[in-house]
């Protein structure tokens, strides 16, 4: 078995003992989603080594919101891209979200908050912790880490 896909399947496997044994140690979920999303990130990178000749490869994260593709920065196109993060949500009005990354608060525009691997806005639950894709240039502006 390839060293990516084991080291994928180990994350996953964490963070199910770990949600089944602690499922409101949030802390301890951040922190082993945040593993399983690295350890899928470097899986997909490496081309998905063993997976079965007739399946489908999975997709890439997609790309950002349309919204951030007409946005430019001095530090190049790399930054527009999606960035996954795990938060709690903990305040939202029409058009804002307040987000915590466990190291910071930060207000989003709910319109730069998009659902994993897809381009559909995510849907957001006050008290939820989610994993959302936002783009990177945002997440470094506000602070807020993968």
């Amino acid at each position: 078995m390839d060293p990516t896909t084991q080291t994928l399947l180990q994350a996953v496997a964490a963070l199910a003992r770990h949600a089944q044994a602690r499922p409101t140690d949030t802390g301890g979920l951040r922190g082993l989603r945040r593993e399983r999303a690295a350890a899928e990130a470097a899986w997909l990178a490496a081309g998905c080594p063993d997976l079965v000749d007739d399946k489908e490869a999975p997709m890439a994260p997609a790309a950002a919101h349309p919204a951030t593709s007409t946005r430019r920065t001095s530090a190049g196109p790399d930054r527009h891209r999606p960035m996954l993060i795990v938060v709690d949500v903990i305040r939202l009005t029409e058009r804002g979200a307040l987000l915590d990354d466990g190291r910071t608060r930060a207000w989003v525009p709910r319109s730069f908050v998009i659902k994993p691997g897809t381009n559909e806005f995510a849907d957001l639950v006050v008290g939820d912790m989610t994993e959302v894709q936002i783009p990177f240039w945002l997440a470094d502006e506000k602070g807020l880490e993968a």
